[in-house]
């Protein structure tokens, strides 16, 4: 099945936090790259203005409400790049992170994806796995605020899980 998650490009700008329990990912190590399962393209070429991924750790393995953000000193800025490319084939789209994440393996993955774009592209979608409030996001068409850090703001859960692909090393 096929959703907008990971990026949240049914806005311009946007904020998108999943989680991936630990025992899906089965090691541990340095994350050094991340793939997600594309199943739509867009026609027409279109790019991200900005894409900023960071990653943390929690033992919480849902959403709890619409407002349980991982607070940003738990998080680690691992990309951020300018004027990226949106896909333009189907299958994984793999991104090679800027600073490896040092994975224990024990608690659950969170990806944070903060993007802003021209304009929403509906047409770019993502195969997930569906798991009741394991994203939660919000965007804005409008406010390019919507694409940092929501702190008490609240969002919406989701149960789009987007498939993932993780590369781990274990030099970092």
């Amino acid at each position: 099945t096929s959703y907008y998650a990971p990026f949240g490009n049914w806005w311009a700008n946007s904020w998108v936090q999943v989680i991936y329990p630990s025992s899906a990912i089965t090691e541990s190590g340095f994350i050094t790259s991340i793939g997600f399962q594309v199943s739509d393209v867009p026609t027409s070429a279109v790019q991200f203005s900005e894409l900023h991924i960071y990653m943390g750790t929690s033992q919480d393995s849902v959403h709890a409400s619409t407002s349980s953000w991982l607070p940003t000193s738990e998080l680690s800025e691992v990309l951020s790049v300018t004027n990226m490319p949106l896909p333009s084939s189907t299958g994984w789209m793999t991104i090679d992170l800027d600073d490896p994440f040092p994975y224990d393996g024990t608690e659950n993955l969170v990806i944070v994806i903060s993007k802003k774009m021209s304009s929403y592209n509906s047409a770019l979608k993502f195969n997930y796995t569906a798991v009741t409030n394991s994203a939660l996001y919000r965007g804005s068409d409008s406010d390019a605020s919507y694409a940092n850090y929501p702190g008490s703001n609240t969002g919406t859960r989701g149960s789009y899980r987007p498939n993932l692909q993780l590369t781990i090393s274990q030099n970092s």
